[in-house]
C-alpha cells in the first residue's frame, strides 16, 4: 500500500476518481471515439503498437547507432556492419491488432506520463491525486486494469516510465522520447483525458528545475 500525503486522497478516492474518469475503462467506447473517431485501424497511433517497415528500419538503425556510440574510444575492434533495409525486411513481420488490449494499454502508459514522472495533478478540492513512486504509479495503473479485464495481467513495468520507447512510433516519431513532460505526451492525452488541463510543458520550458503540474477541471 502505498503512503500517501496528509493533502493527498486515499487510495479508495484515487480508485473512485479514476472510475469518474474511465466510467467504461481505460478502452471504453467512449476513450476511442475520442482517441480515433474513425476507428482505431484508421488512427495514425496505430503505428505505436504496429510500426510500418520503414519505421521499423530507422528504429534498428538508430538502436545500432547509440550502441555504436557507447564504444570506448580507444576500442579499436572494426564495427560491425550497420542494418540494411533488406535485412530488416527478411525479418518484419505484421501482427493482428488487438483494438482493446492496445488502447487500454496506450492510455494506461500516457496516465503514467501524467500522474507520474514528478509531475503533480491536483483535485478540484486542493487534495493531490498522489499514485506514489514511478514504480507505485506503475503498479496502480496495473491494478486498475487488472480490475477492469478481470485477470491478473499486468504488472507495474508494464506502465513505469510511460510512453518513453513508443515515442519512436506514431504520429509523433520524429520527436525525442526523453523530454519529460513534452506535447507529445499532451497531444496524446488530451484526447482520452479531455477533463485535465496539463500546466507542465510550459512551467518545464520556464525553468527546468520547476515540477510539472496538472489540474483536474
Amino acid at each position: 500500500m502505498t503512503d500517501f500525503k496528509t493533502n493527498s486522497h486515499s487510495q479508495a478516492d484515487l480508485e473512485a476518481e479514476f472510475d469518474r474518469l474511465f466510467p467504461q475503462g481505460f478502452a471504453g467506447s467512449d476513450v476511442l471515439e475520442e482517441l480515433a473517431p474513425d476507428g482505431w485501424g484508421n488512427s495514425p497511433l496505430l503505428a505505436v503498437f504496429h510500426p510500418s517497415l520503414e519505421q521499423t528500419y530507422k528504429e534498428t538503425v538508430r538502436i545500432y547507432r547509440n550502441v555504436c556510440e557507447l564504444r570506448k574510444p580507444n576500442d579499436q575492434r572494426p564495427l560491425p556492419p550497420e542494418p540494411t533495409f533488406d535485412e530488416v525486411a527478411t525479418d518484419f513481420r505484421e501482427h493482428p491488432v488487438e483494438t482493446e488490449r492496445e488502447v487500454r494499454e496506450l492510455v494506461g502508459q500516457c496516465l503514467w506520463d501524467v500522474f507520474s514522472n514528478n509531475h503533480e495533478v491536483v483535485a478540484p478540492d486542493g487534495c493531490v491525486l498522489d499514485l506514489g513512486s514511478f514504480r507505485a504509479s506503475g503498479g496502480f495503473l496495473a491494478e486498475i486494469l487488472n480490475q477492469q479485464t478481470g485477470a491478473d495481467h499486468y504488472d507495474y513495468i508494464d506502465f513505469y516510465m510511460g510512453d518513453l520507447g513508443r515515442a519512436a512510433c506514431g504520429p509523433d516519431a520524429g520527436l525525442p522520447d526523453d523530454l519529460p513532460p513534452s506535447p507529445q505526451a499532451s497531444t496524446r492525452l488530451e484526447l482520452s483525458l479531455s477533463q485535465i488541463v496539463r500546466r507542465g510543458s510550459a512551467a518545464a520550458e520556464e525553468d527546468a528545475g520547476r515540477e510539472a503540474g496538472a489540474r483536474l477541471a
